[in-house]
């Protein structure tokens, strides 16, 4: 957290050298029982002694985690909340992003945060903490994090999907989408973000599609943004090419290897299953049908035909919609506009700001009853 600097024991900084140097003396351990001469060579060539690796112990006995005890908010660092709390009352017009009327060199007196930081921590490592854990700190941290970084919204939108804030997740995950489109933080004159498009894949990825990595072996817990119908993907997982697809109810699987006898173990929908190589594998979730009463929203934002395609970026981030119906002058629907149609027309960037909703709306309306599935 670059709002401040200084401190002691930061929970991210401190937890992730501790899992380092607990990493590093796991696999020293594990590696001496199966090639003990290797190990050895290694650690000659590496000039790690026994007394070093005895001093990495000690350390890392001694590094302070600050956990509280039970599922409890995690102190970002050591007399955080001591630190003034400050309301946040505005929103930044384009984004959604926190505006608090203070000079830019006072934050560091706040319990500001400008990016994801226990947020991280509880998104890198995952399995070592409850899910009320981190529901507790999320709640806690989004009411404090300004998302000063481009790197922000899509650990906040992982994160959010995790715990079960959908909407919000999927705001988030615009936002980190359209950081150079729309130039949501003022530079992108200076280059693109390229860790950013990375953040973003990992939104999808990471969040949406669930995919997480304890203890050695994949797991798989999608949920998908209610309006996406599927996603798929492929990713290379120990020298293994896998393809994933997900929908609303299946996530089918297939790894390829030249050795027709290999398996794999992952965990699917919180099952453990087997798969066989080069052999697709459809897995089904077994639960009660969403309704559309579920997920609708009842507050409904609607777009003049005639505005320009900004105002409605603006509009659908700062309300949080991924996209609202079109009106003409007299109010009547004409159509509907969504981030597809958004993301289709910033394809042609040099005329993507100068139209209109009318001009990129999806035409066609449906109508559903609430109780639909």
């Amino acid at each position: 957290d670059e709002f401040h600097e200084n401190v002691n024991n930061n929970a991210y900084t401190n937890s992730m050298a501790k899992w380092n140097i607990e990493s590093a003396l796991s696999y020293i351990k594990s590696l001496k029982k199966k090639d003990p001469s290797r190990v050895q060579s290694l650690l000659t060539k590496l000039d790690l002694s026994s007394s070093e690796l005895n001093r990495w112990k000690r350390i890392c006995a001694r590094i302070d985690n600050t956990y509280p005890a039970g599922d409890r908010i995690i102190e970002e660092f050591d007399n955080f909340f001591k630190k003034k709390i400050i309301p946040i009352k505005s929103t930044h017009a384009r984004l959604l992003m926190p505006v608090p009327k203070i000079d830019v060199k006072d934050y560091g007196k706040t319990q500001f945060v400008k990016q994801a930081d226990v947020i991280m921590l509880l998104y890198i490592l995952s399995d070592r903490f409850t899910f009320q854990t981190k529901k507790l700190n999320y709640n806690y941290y989004i009411k404090r994090t300004l998302h000063k970084s481009s790197l922000s919204p899509s650990i906040h939108s992982i994160a959010g999907t995790e715990v079960g804030d959908r909407l919000r997740a999927y705001h988030y995950f615009l936002t980190s989408l359209y950081t150079d489109l729309m130039d949501i933080y003022r530079n992108t004159n200076e280059g693109i973000h390229a860790a950013c498009l990375g953040g973003t894949w990992q939104a999808v990825v990471n969040g949406f599609a669930g995919m997480r990595t304890i203890k050695s072996i994949l797991h798989f817990e999608p949920k998908l943004p209610a309006h996406w119908d599927s996603l798929s993907f492929r990713i290379k997982w120990k020298k293994r090419d896998l393809k994933i697809s997900i929908d609303k109810k299946n996530v089918e699987i297939q790894f390829i290897s030249k050795v027709k006898s290999e398996k794999m173990l992952l965990s699917v929908f919180g099952n453990l299953e087997v798969l066989k190589a080069n052999q697709a594998r459809l897995f089904e979730r077994r639960e009660e049908a969403m309704k559309a009463r579920d997920i609708m929203n009842k507050n409904i934002v609607v777009l003049k035909d005639n505005f320009p395609v900004g105002k409605v970026a603006q509009l659908l981030i700062r309300k949080r919609l991924t996209g609202a119906p079109v009106v003409d002058k007299d109010g009547c629907p004409v159509g509907f506009l969504s981030e597809r149609d958004m993301m289709k027309a910033a394809c042609d960037i040099k005329n993507f700001t100068k139209k209109d909703a009318g001009d990129i709306m999806t035409c066609r309306l449906y109508s559903v009853d609430p109780e639909m599935p």
